[in-house]
């Protein structure tokens, strides 16, 4: 079993019971859907789950928790990717982890990550989507990204906007470009801000 007490509310902000096994010379283990506590809250996970591993080697069966309209899955690709979604996540969990009082995060948190091979460098792609963005309450509206990266030695291209009735803000560009040698510029990225709020930087002073 995995623990990590909160001692502040004597309760449990992860807890994760599981068994360990060997299956055809693979590590196996597999999350039992007991006492399964994720950011104080007790979710359920598929009693089928099963996972195993060894070198440049991972299968991933049924891995699927959910906590009333909110999921985490995660599945492996052909015994060498990962593919990861996350629903409805509330993006309050943040003030869970931050050290600091000066920001507060609330909104609704989705994304999904796609890596065909996790053992070496390849393609990947990835969807974020956040509805309802509040920082220090201020309201930010809906925020939408992307990356994807289609060939070993292509930059990571990312993608995004921010959906509000009164402002708002838009960018697109690429990441890791020196190592491709499309530029000697490490990032590229254009940005348009349209009245977006910035009360966000106070708490920076």
């Amino acid at each position: 079993s995995f623990n990590i007490l909160d001692k502040e509310r004597s309760e449990d902000r992860f807890n994760f019971e599981g068994k360990s096994f060997i299956v055809d010379t693979n590590f196996a283990f597999k999350l039992l859907n007991r006492n399964l506590e994720f950011f104080f809250d007790s979710w359920d996970v598929n009693p089928q789950n099963l996972a195993q591993v060894n070198r440049e080697f991972i299968r991933l069966d049924n891995f699927d928790m959910n906590f009333q309209d909110r999921k985490i899955s995660l599945k492996s690709i052909n015994d060498k990717g990962l593919s990861l979604g996350i629903e409805n996540v509330e993006l309050s969990l943040l003030n869970d982890i931050l050290v600091t009082d000066k920001f507060s995060f609330d909104g609704l948190f989705s994304a999904s990550v796609y890596k065909p091979n996790i053992y070496e460098v390849s393609a990947l792609n990835g969807s974020l989507q956040i509805d309802s963005l509040n920082i220090n309450e201020d309201d930010y509206g809906n925020l939408s990204a992307s990356a994807s990266s289609d060939l070993e030695d292509s930059p990571l291209r990312v993608d995004g906007e921010l959906e509000h009735p009164d402002h708002g803000l838009k960018f697109n560009g690429f990441l890791f470009a020196e190592a491709t040698e499309v530029t000697s510029d490490f990032y590229a990225l254009d940005l348009q801000l349209d009245r977006l709020p910035m009360h966000i930087l106070t708490s920076f002073v």
